[in-house]
């Protein structure tokens, strides 16, 4: 647990020298960071599961907004491809609300959910770990699989998204 005092960059953006903190307390405070980057990728999939239901309900329509990658494109200046990945991640671990009848579909990957929500799992993580899933899930309607292996392939690749 060597000492720091020297920083090996340049400048202070933000008016911190972590050059002055110990091996032990550098990496710390990367852990930290990296688990809330992780928490503000899970509010803004939540947020992401809000402006799609807010936009597929027609509260844009006055924008000349065309749909939620539209919304997600213009008001967050990410790709659609971006927009595209948090709203299919969104998906998968928020229940859905069918804006025409009414109904709330069951959150599809429950586990995922709990583990994403945490900050135990990074976005790109969930988005690997939901398109396994719902390969699966695919394969288990098809009669290729039964539930209880479905249920087995979420769990594992769940655990492997946590990197256990």
């Amino acid at each position: 647990d060597s000492g720091g005092g020297e920083s090996s960059g340049g400048g202070l953006p933000f008016g911190v020298d972590v050059g002055v903190l110990s091996d032990r307390e550098c990496v710390r405070w990367a852990q930290d960071l990296e688990h809330l980057s992780r928490v503000g990728q899970a509010l803004a999939v939540q947020v992401v599961a809000e402006l799609v239901s807010r936009t597929e309900a027609g509260r844009y329509v006055s924008t000349g907004v065309r749909g939620p990658v539209d919304l997600l494109v213009q008001s967050l200046k990410v790709s659609a491809a971006e927009a595209h990945r948090r709203i299919r991640l969104a998906e998968a671990v928020l229940p859905v609300l069918d804006v025409f009848s009414g109904d709330i579909a069951p959150v599809r990957q429950p586990g995922l959910g709990e583990v994403f929500f945490r900050g135990e799992v990074s976005q790109e993580q969930g988005l690997l770990v939901a398109g396994f899933v719902d390969e699966a899930a695919r394969l288990a309607d098809n009669g290729r699989i039964d539930q209880e292996c479905l249920a087995e392939v979420q769990s594992v690749l769940v655990e492997a998204g946590l990197g256990e």
